[in-house]
């Protein structure tokens, strides 16, 4: 399927002054095309151009797409244990119950962090664009709104304590425009944790069109360390934590891509089915060195600035 494109604007700086750094397709789940990512001239922000049109993006999200599939089933104690793991690498700590209020994820999948949320004592609303993943998220107990970022103008401002948005913002057309959403909604002091790929870490350049965390076409924004804290000053957030996640899913995809992709054989693809094992055996290792390294993702910690 060939997919109507539009071509855009560094949506930090809105500067049209951008040279290309890198073509690629789409690994994952076959739309045709080569897909571009600009380097802006300006603001040195990194973006997908031409990018699908809006009225294309549903088309972007295939019911299979992973984050709208609920997780395999596991005993309440092997839950709790990939629960803390999981929190560990997301946040570099453990939900805490002595911080409790309300709070609302955009982008929420199948609800699995809103429900852990929940039964910490949070009262935990969603908003997700996926209709199989919000009657998923349902059927988990959690209160959730089928929509996109759009459906935070629905909600009073300043209601919120906290603010998700895990692995959201990079989708979004106007970055600026979600985290000043989610600004409206928050209340004064109020936290926001989000994460995004980072474009910044070696690994990019490493596996160039084959990095799964190009996820092209349907990450239209490609963030590093600087341009997210520049992002989140323009819409009133004030930056207070940088995170590293120590994980090895975008190693294990992207040489999974470039092996199938690019004719290549690589004696690690059979360790594929060892991978979670793998990541636990070694996660002290990768905790040191995403801290010291950085990693391919970054969970960032912010504070609504109560003038802004």
């Amino acid at each position: 399927m060939t997919l109507a494109m539009e071509t855009v604007r560094c949506a930090l700086c809105s500067s049209d002054s951008a040279t290309t750094i890198l073509v690629g397709n789409d690994f994952e789940y076959g739309l045709t095309g080569d897909f571009a990512i600009d380097e802006c001239g300006q603001c040195g922000h990194y973006y997908l151009n031409p990018r699908p049109a809006a009225s294309e993006i549903s088309q972007l999200y295939p019911d299979n797409y992973a984050p709208f599939e609920a997780g395999v089933a596991a005993s309440s104690r092997i839950r709790r244990i990939r629960e803390r793991i999981a929190e560990l690498i997301q946040f570099g700590e453990t939900i805490r119950t002595v911080d409790q209020g309300t709070l609302i994820e955009i982008g929420c999948g199948t609800g699995e962090w809103l429900e852990r949320f929940s039964r910490n004592g949070w009262e935990s609303t969603g908003i997700e664009p996926s209709a199989s993943a919000c009657t998923t998220a349902k059927e988990r107990g959690v209160d959730v709104v089928h929509g996109t970022e759009e459906a935070l103008d629905e909600f009073e401002a300043g209601c919120f304590d906290r603010l998700h948005a895990f692995m959201v913002l990079e989708h979004t057309p106007d970055p600026i425009a979600t985290l000043r959403r989610l600004h409206r909604v928050a209340r004064p002091d109020a936290t926001l944790c989000l994460s995004v790929p980072n474009f910044g870490h070696s690994s990019r350049s490493k596996y160039g069109e084959y990095w799964h965390s190009l996820h092209l076409p349907r990450h239209f924004h490609h963030f590093t360390s600087a341009s997210i804290a520049r992002a989140l000053d323009a819409s009133g957030w004030e930056l207070d934590r940088l995170w590293y996640q120590p994980s090895l899913i975008d190693t294990w995809q992207s040489v999974s891509h470039q092996a199938h992709h690019a004719g290549k054989r690589d004696w690690r693809l059979r360790l594929l089915p060892f991978r979670s094992a793998i990541n636990i055996a070694i996660l002290p290792a990768l905790f040191w060195l995403a801290q010291r390294r950085g990693s391919s993702r970054m969970t960032v910690t912010a504070t609504r600035r109560g003038n802004d």
